[in-house]
């Protein structure tokens, strides 16, 4: 006698699947991080050619360049952490 056919999925099938997705998340990872940092990097610039473009806008308005209202404050040096003294009587 002939067994019957077996419906279903077999388990090396399912092995087979799931390795499968895993290689295309690793292979999509890398491109997806690479898209984003692409696309940061177009914002950055897009943010600076229209500031380019805001002050020689001024600059043709006005005439001259647009200055800070004062002037840049200097950083202070970092204090190195000092103990309490301990004042006994």
């Amino acid at each position: 006698m002939s067994c019957p056919p077996r419906r279903g999925i077999m388990r090396t099938e399912v092995v087979v699947v799931c390795c499968l997705a895993v290689l295309l998340a690793c292979l999509l990872i890398p491109l997806v991080s690479q898209s984003r940092n692409t696309s940061d990097k177009m914002v950055v610039k897009d943010r600076l050619r229209q500031m380019g473009l805001q002050v020689h806008t001024y600059h043709d308005r006005y005439r001259s360049f647009p200055v800070m209202p004062g002037p840049v404050p200097a950083a202070k040096p970092a204090q190195p952490a000092r103990a309490p003294e301990n004042k006994l009587p």
